[in-house]
């Protein structure tokens, strides 16, 4: 997102001090920030809606079971990540050993993300995800546990994840693979160059 520079003359390329940036530029260039990061947030946010939805779809395109990729459970909570970037902030812990990189695409809480650490996952390889105890219940733990979440929302979690156990056993292993799979390269085309 580099902003085009402008044509100056060379007599005026003097650094300016901190006490001659005018106030309105500075606005307006935040106001442009804050509108380039809405936008890239709705569409990691569309495109993670859309990964879920592929989903809900395999159940029509299976031919002679009724198996699907992912339980109702798992979409609902990946319905509501969103996809970040790893940032100098993130690192903490276990994120140093594992070796992540500024830039490395993860997946995020939409509701506290841009507030907190808690909220941010950065998983090292696809069978984080494929594991449905490492990567969905570790989103769900921080859904249930997080401030801003809507109570009725947290209702919603809780009663999914009762049926979710059940529901697995129409789930087919390799479409839930390959559900996780394509997650995982839509990930990938979203990691940064730091």
């Amino acid at each position: 997102n580099k902003t085009p520079k402008k044509d100056t003359p060379k007599a005026n390329k003097t650094p300016k001090k901190d006490t001659e940036v005018n106030p309105s530029t500075n606005d307006e260039n935040l106001i442009a920030a804050k509108k380039v990061e809405e936008e890239t947030q709705e569409n990691s946010e569309a495109e993670l809606t859309e990964i879920c939805d592929e989903g809900e779809k395999i159940l029509k395109q299976t031919k002679g079971n009724n198996r699907k990729e992912c339980t109702p459970f798992a979409s609902f909570v990946l319905q509501r990540m969103r996809i970040c970037n790893f940032r100098k902030e993130d690192v903490t812990g276990d994120r140093k050993k594992n070796g992540i990189v500024e830039g490395f695409a993860g997946l995020s809480c939409q509701y506290c993300a841009n507030d907190s650490l808690s909220g941010r996952f950065f998983l090292p390889q696809v069978l984080c995800l494929e594991e449905d105890s490492i990567g969905i219940s570790c989103f769900y733990s921080h859904l249930t546990q997080c401030e801003r979440v809507p109570k009725d929302l947290k209702v919603s979690l809780d009663s999914l994840k009762l049926q979710h156990a059940k529901d697995q056993e129409n789930v087919d292993p390799i479409a839930w693979k390959r559900f996780v799979g394509n997650l995982w390269k839509r990930l990938r085309k979203h990691d940064e160059k730091a």
